[in-house]
């Protein structure tokens, strides 16, 4: 079984790795959209 302590970080690095260019492409994608 996986230690969840010892893989906790690495996993939250990999999350950050894909959540960061999500998060801007979400913000660029909104940017572009006007509001209405």
């Amino acid at each position: 079984m996986i230690n969840v302590r010892e893989a906790s970080d690495s996993d939250a690095e990999a999350i950050q790795a894909i959540c960061e260019p999500v998060v801007l492409v979400t913000a660029i994608s909104f940017e572009e959209v006007p509001l209405q």
